[in-house]
């Protein structure tokens, strides 16, 4: 079972001045709470090579959207689907080594990022399966963590232990 662990460390500083010297006690404390996660974050992406940049484009565009369509097929709501990033870098061929030679342009390689919120746990290895498959051989899986979605409640008990053990 996987376990998301939150950890709070207030520093707690009480200082009495004289006129003359200034003294004062620091104390420190930690605070931890480990919590079973609620939600799954999917680091997915789409990386297409063509000739130029606005055939990788639109390939990717495409890629994408078939991506998505799986993912909303698979129960993830378009709130919980966010673009991280998106990326447009050339690709160079390096010519053969006789008698050198400048590496020139072969293709354009775009890169499309998402990060996708996976709220019913069950359903995580369905919905990444359901994404690798519609984004072929152009899908990237860039990681899987597990989280908590509302973490407040969970830091105000990790300060509250916290202070506690600074008190101690």
């Amino acid at each position: 079972a996987a376990v998301a662990t939150l950890a709070c460390t207030p520093t707690t500083q009480v200082t009495v001045a004289s006129p003359s010297q200034q003294t004062g006690i620091v104390v420190t404390g930690t605070g931890s709470v480990a919590v079973k996660p609620d939600i799954a974050l999917l680091n997915i992406g789409v990386e297409v090579t063509d000739t130029s940049v606005a055939a990788a484009r639109a390939a990717a565009a495409d890629v994408a959207t078939r991506l998505q369509d799986a993912l909303k097929q698979n129960g993830v709501d378009d709130k919980d689907i966010r673009t991280q990033y998106l990326n447009i870098s050339p690709q160079y061929a390096i010519p053969p080594d006789r008698g050198g030679g400048t590496p020139t342009i072969s293709g354009y390689i775009v890169s499309n990022q998402l990060q996708v919120t996976v709220r019913n746990l069950d359903q995580t290895s369905d919905v990444l399966d359901a994404a690798v498959a519609a984004g072929g051989d152009a899908v990237r899986v860039n990681g899987i963590s597990f989280t908590v979605d509302q973490p407040d409640q969970y830091m105000a008990q990790a300060r509250e232990d916290a202070v506690k053990n600074a008190r101690e």
